[in-house]
C-alpha cells in the first residue's frame, strides 16, 4: 500500500474588500516577492522621512507618484496582473491603505516561510 503524502498548496488566497485574490507561493515567485520587499522596505522609510510640508506641489506631485509606481509594481506582483487598480479603487483610492495591505500581505508570504521554518526545525531537532 502507498504512503500518501500531502502537498501543500504553492498559493495563499487573500480576501480584500470583499474580491478574492491569489496570491503564488512558489521558488520563483518567493525570490521575486524578496527582492520587491526589500525595494519596498527602502522606499517605504525613504517616503516616510520627507517632509511634505516643505516641499512644493510639483514635487509633492512627483513623490506621490513615485509612492504609487513602488505600490503598483508590489500589488501586481503578489496579486496578479491588473489587480493594482482593483484594489486601489476599492481603497479609495488611498496610497496610505494601499500601504498598510501590502505591509499585510508581506505577513502572509512572512507567516507561510516561518511556518516551514517552524515545522522545518521541529524534523531535525525532535522538539
Amino acid at each position: 500500500m502507498a504512503i500518501k503524502i500531502d502537498v501543500q498548496k504553492t498559493y495563499e488566497e487573500v480576501e480584500i474588500a470583499d474580491k478574492i485574490y491569489r496570491m503564488y507561493l512558489n521558488d520563483e515567485k518567493l525570490r521575486e516577492y524578496d527582492k520587491v520587499f526589500r525595494k519596498f522596505r527602502k522606499e517605504s522609510l525613504k517616503m516616510s522621512e520627507r517632509d511634505y510640508s516643505k516641499m512644493t506641489d510639483k514635487e509633492q506631485k512627483a513623490a506621490e507618484k513615485e509612492n504609487y509606481e513602488i505600490m503598483y509594481s508590489v500589488v501586481e506582483l503578489l496579486l496578479g496582473e491588473e489587480s493594482f487598480e482593483k484594489v486601489y479603487a476599492d481603497t479609495g483610492k488611498s496610497l496610505l491603505v494601499m500601504a498598510d495591505i501590502i505591509m499585510q500581505l508581506m505577513e502572509v508570504v512572512g507567516k507561510r516561510m516561518q511556518a516551514f521554518k517552524k515545522r522545518e526545525k521541529a524534523y531535525y531537532t525532535g522538539k
